[in-house]
């Protein structure tokens, strides 16, 4: 749970208060906005006009006056919509007079900030902040809220949760179709919950189809995609046979060091071995030759080369009637394929050698620091990683940068130092790093 320093009623919100004492006029809470920002030391809160980096904006779904002098505003912030998590630094309330212009009422501030979570079905989450302000003759004010939040409060403070009878049977449900005729309009929701479990055990869902072709299951349906997969199978191996009969596309021969790929044109399978290369081959290991086309026409042709072993390197090249067979391209393989951003390592990052698997596969890396909001980017080169980050604070040319140095050999690092740089403070201190993830 996050802690807060008391409301601050703004130079706006002390006006609207002295209205409607002076004029005996409704005080409407009508917003109530969060920010991730962090207001620095010595800002005049009470000049605030507004909020900086407003993250969410709600309606106040209750506000009353309390022990003569003291108003409440009751205020819910979900993450229903939230999709990067961020701290709630400060939250802003906003009110208006009857007929005036909605200002920023007060500020309260973080002293340790909740987290709003991005949004998760499995667990969603919500906030619910109670806003006191001492108000002299707060008696004598009227105190509302936009009436559009009180939907909200209903859903809150007025949800019940049905107790029913769960053992997932019931009276008459005994497959599908007796579960459509218990399920009636206007009926009651408690056996409505009833025989929607007991029901539910009828109804076909996705966790039982077979998305593959090698179960022996007899009780479970098949996936239409593999339905789908077994019927293009059928009518590519039909294709196949009768290309293979007309002898336009069959078994050929071995190659050898005195055949030439260039000179290869007719339709079929090829293979050739590391110790008797032919001319002009993508691959200096064994590998097997496709040729694929026209049947009829020797310039519209596709050579196609995979290598033999774990690797199954290919390439492929189109002949063009004009220039002839065109360079080779070759497909990469998973193995040959480093993701982006991929985490290599996390923990806390000493001076004592750890070793990274993969580390050797990237060049530029993304590290991650403790407690920062920004990390470092760093390059290897030969056996050094070192890299750089940094950080404007606020408009007051507040700015730290990060500088990051580890001596490398192989897939083991060393660090040597990782150390924060704030140019207005002039002050050096060390930074932890948490995290390292190969870029590219």
């Amino acid at each position: 749970m996050g802690a807060y320093r008391a409301a601050v009623v703004t130079a706006a919100g002390q006006n609207i208060i002295a209205q409607a004492l002076a004029d005996v006029k409704a005080v409407e809470f009508t917003s109530a906005k969060t920010s991730s920002y962090l207001y620095p030391s010595g800002t005049n809160i009470t000049g605030l006009t507004g909020l900086q980096d407003v993250e969410q904006s709600v309606i106040p779904f209750a506000a009353q006056v309390m022990n003569g002098n003291v108003v409440q505003v009751s205020v819910r912030f979900d993450n229903d919509e939230i999709t990067q998590q961020y701290p709630i630094n400060t939250i802003g309330l906003y009110a208006k007079v009857k007929d005036g212009e909605e200002v920023l009422f007060s500020v309260i501030q973080a002293i340790i900030p909740d987290e709003m979570p991005v949004h998760s079905d499995v667990s969603p989450s919500a906030f619910i902040y109670n806003i006191q302000h001492t108000v002299q003759n707060a008696a004598q004010i009227t105190i509302v809220v936009n009436p559009a939040g009180t939907a909200t409060v209903q859903d809150i403070y007025g949800l019940t949760y049905p107790e029913f009878e769960d053992s997932g049977e019931a009276e008459g449900i005994t497959g599908f179709p007796g579960f459509l005729e218990k399920i009636k309009s206007k009926m009651n929701i408690f056996e409505f919950y009833r025989n929607f479990k007991a029901g539910m055990q009828y109804v076909l869902h996705t966790g039982q189809i077979v998305n593959n072709c090698v179960s022996d299951a007899s009780n479970l349906p098949l996936a239409a995609a593999q339905g789908k997969a077994l019927w293009d199978r059928q009518t590519q191996l039909n294709s196949n046979l009768a290309e293979m009969n007309d002898k336009s596309y069959k078994v050929q021969r071995l190659l050898t060091s005195a055949d030439d790929l260039d000179a290869i044109t007719e339709n079929g399978i090829y293979w050739y071995y590391t110790e008797s290369l032919p001319a002009n081959v993508p691959f200096k290991n064994s590998a097997i030759v496709e040729v694929f086309g026209d049947k009829t026409d020797n310039t519209k042709k596709i050579q196609r080369v995979t290598r033999y072993g774990s690797s199954g390197s290919s390439a492929f090249r189109p002949m063009l009637s004009s220039t002839g067979w065109r360079d080779w391209t070759r497909y990469i393989v998973d193995s040959e394929f480093n993701p982006p951003n991929k985490q290599l390592w996390t923990g806390t990052l000493t001076e004592n050698p750890i070793t990274i698997p993969d580390f050797e596969k990237y060049t530029l890396f993304r590290i991650t620091l403790s407690n920062m909001a920004t990390d470092i980017i760093a390059s290897r080169h030969t056996n050094y990683l070192r890299g750089i980050g940094g950080v404007a604070w606020n408009e007051d040319n507040e700015v730290s940068i990060y500088f990051f140095g580890a001596n490398v050999s192989g897939n083991t690092i060393t660090l040597v130092s990782c150390v924060e740089r704030n140019f207005k403070n002039e002050i050096y201190k060390k930074c932890t790093v948490t995290g390292i993830y190969g870029l590219c």
